[in-house]
């Protein structure tokens, strides 16, 4: 099987190339805006582009789902069916199967529980349960919080988050998981450094997952003690997400100012100054 992991760990985000070795069709998981590294790896390994994997609207990056499409005519974009957006897609509910290539078939579960519209994706190997992608529902070493959407959709997503947590321990223990997100996400309150565990260790291990071997109400309270802080812009980007993000081909980019003009038209017209490089150089000296 190919397989390929993305890691950004300034946003703690994990997205993921799989796909059959011989047809070289590949999946993408959780795309991010910025698509170079996974158009190289793909150009590079002479592979097709058939799903775009979305196990949900995020709240914490734009999406690069239609920044894909706008390269890879052919391939398809994949939400859950309910998911309100305003771009075409294939609407997957419970148990549906897609095929790639001879070997791989992918298994659709309904995951709610971070948002209402969450997807997981098992994926079969030659007649076996092998890998799972849990998106933002099921961390190594967390449950994905429920509040990201505003405190109006708490109520329901921490039922929705137990009945996820019961079905996803009913998996196979041998099962692989990769997760969405890693520490240095916002995501989750205790979220590990790596990427990938099995069902075992994280029934073994988990301490918000195994909860829910124990009583509703226990799992919830666990749930709702998370102490993450919620940016402002969350709610802002999963609208975004939802509705279609500009191609970033499609956006004007700003013109660049020496630095006699950039004063000039700052004094005259006033705004913000944004600072774009990393936290370790901004430490180092302002400007």
């Amino acid at each position: 099987m190919i397989f390929k992991e993305f890691i950004d760990n300034d946003l703690g985000h994990v997205s993921y190339i799989f796909g059959d070795y011989e047809s070289r069709e590949v999946v993408i998981v959780d795309p991010r805006r910025d698509i170079d590294e996974y158009v190289d790896f793909i150009k590079s390994n002479d592979l097709v582009l058939k799903y775009i994997l979305n196990t949900h609207t995020h709240a914490d990056y734009i999406g690069g789902h239609l920044e894909l499409i706008d390269i890879y005519k052919n391939a398809k974009n994949i939400f859950h069916k309910d998911v309100p957006a305003n771009f075409e897609f294939i609407k997957v509910k419970e148990g549906d199967i897609f095929t790639i290539g001879k070997n791989l078939h992918l298994k659709i579960l309904e995951t709610p529980g971070h948002t209402p519209y969450c997807i997981s994706c098992i994926i079969n190997e030659e007649g076996v349960d092998k890998y799972i992608f849990t998106g933002d529902i099921l961390f190594v070493g967390d449950i994905g919080r429920p509040d990201l959407l505003g405190k109006e959709n708490i109520e329901l997503l921490v039922n929705l988050s137990y009945q996820t947590a019961k079905k996803l321990w009913e998996l196979n223990d041998e099962i692989i998981l990769f997760a969405s997100h890693i520490e240095g996400s916002l995501c989750g309150e205790n979220l590990k450094r790596q990427y990938f565990s099995t069902i075992g260790i994280e029934k073994k291990t988990n301490r918000s997952f195994a909860l829910c071997q124990k009583s509703k109400e226990e799992y919830i309270e666990n749930l709702l003690s998370q102490n993450i802080e919620t940016p402002l812009f969350f709610k802002k980007m999963a609208s975004i997400n939802i509705t279609g993000p500009k191609l970033l081909k499609d956006i004007t980019k700003p013109k660049l100012l020496k630095k006699e003009n950039f004063f000039k038209e700052y004094n005259e017209k006033g705004g913000y100054i944004i600072d774009f490089r990393h936290p370790n150089c901004f430490k180092s000296g302002y400007i």
